[in-house]
């Protein structure tokens, strides 16, 4: 057989499972409200290791707690993250505010997330 064959069979085999392996769009946004939620809980925790100087801190302080809500981070994820898929690997969008950015990518069954997702 000859190498270029092989070749050409090993990259086919490649691609193939990448394919396959892309997450889909649910499984996104499980991985991405499991990381939200995750980091919300130590966000949490600081935040209560914190009295506030004054009731504007301490008002401050609980509207910010309801935004930490798992069941406000769920929803916030199914209405605002989408992707682009490029059938061997996707891109998580996040949509806020007519804003979009990339926040990550999504290859071989996980998804990695940029650590600066800021929208501008």
């Amino acid at each position: 057989m000859n190498n270029k064959v092989i070749y050409f069979i090993i990259i086919g085999f490649v691609l193939s499972i990448l394919a396959v392996t892309n997450p889909t769009l649910e499984k996104q946004k499980e991985l991405l409200v499991k990381k939200m939620i995750d980091d919300s809980e130590k966000i949490k925790k600081d935040k209560a290791e914190k009295q506030p100087e004054n009731a504007f801190d301490k008002m401050a302080n609980e509207l910010g707690q309801q935004f930490l809500q798992p069941e406000f981070i769920t929803n916030l994820i199914d209405n605002s993250l989408s992707r682009d898929n490029y059938i061997f690997f996707s891109l998580p969008r996040m949509t806020i505010m007519s804003k979009t950015k990339i926040i990550g990518i999504g290859i071989a069954g996980n998804v990695i997330w940029f650590e600066k997702t800021t929208l501008k």
